[in-house]
């Protein structure tokens, strides 16, 4: 869904204000009246930083709940859990602001990676919770032009149809009687014969 450009303003009135903080930290080594130059206050900073974005993010997942159906909102809210989790878990990381130097890097590693399991988990339910795009106008020379091109098998072909109706991987397994890893094995040659990375791309060559 697109967004507001009142958001995207806010977001980089956002990021301008973190970088001029630590232009001036680095600068002057001391901060600002608000802000003084320490680890812990650093640690502080940044994580309030995210703690307030996140709670952003919770409001428009609640205000957009009515939006979906039952599972969506499971899954929406399990994820968004695991989110507030990585930055309850990053703040647990401030009782250990004084540490041995060869720990520290073990720390920041951690501190990086804490958001790998909710990011996995979206990507394990993408196919039920996001719509993909689809051809708004088909051209179907454009297509058989294509197909010819760069040798589509016939195959391959049905799955460029289902592709270019907005069907999910699972959606054309289930319509192809394929499984769900042959699909994306055919995807991924489509990709490769054409000289593409995703199917937006696809979308956008068989479209007028």
């Amino acid at each position: 869904k697109p967004m507001k450009p009142m958001v995207n303003y806010l977001h980089l009135a956002i990021c301008l204000f973190i970088a001029a903080i630590t232009f001036i930290i680095a600068k002057t080594g001391s901060g600002l009246w608000f802000f003084k130059a320490n680890t812990f206050n650093t640690w502080v900073f940044v994580l309030g930083m995210e703690f307030t974005y996140m709670l952003f993010f919770v409001t428009i997942v609640v205000r957009s709940q009515k939006k979906f159906d039952r599972q969506k909102r499971k899954t929406i809210r399990e994820f968004t859990a695991l989110l507030f989790a990585g930055v309850l878990f990053r703040g647990s990381s401030l009782a250990f602001n004084e540490v041995p130097e060869w720990i520290l890097p073990v720390l920041i590693l951690v501190y990086f990676l804490s958001h790998i399991i909710a990011q996995g988990y979206i990507w394990q339910h993408s196919d039920s919770l996001f719509v993909p795009m689809r051809t708004s106008q088909p051209n179907e020379d454009k297509k058989k032009i294509l197909c010819k091109k760069y040798q589509i098998t016939p195959r391959e072909q049905e799955v460029i149809e289902q592709i270019c109706l907005g069907k999910t991987n699972q959606q054309i397994a289930d319509t192809l009687f394929i499984s769900l890893q042959t699909v994306k094995d055919h995807t991924h040659r489509i990709y490769s014969k054409v000289g593409i990375k995703n199917r937006m791309k696809l979308v956008h060559m068989v479209n007028n």
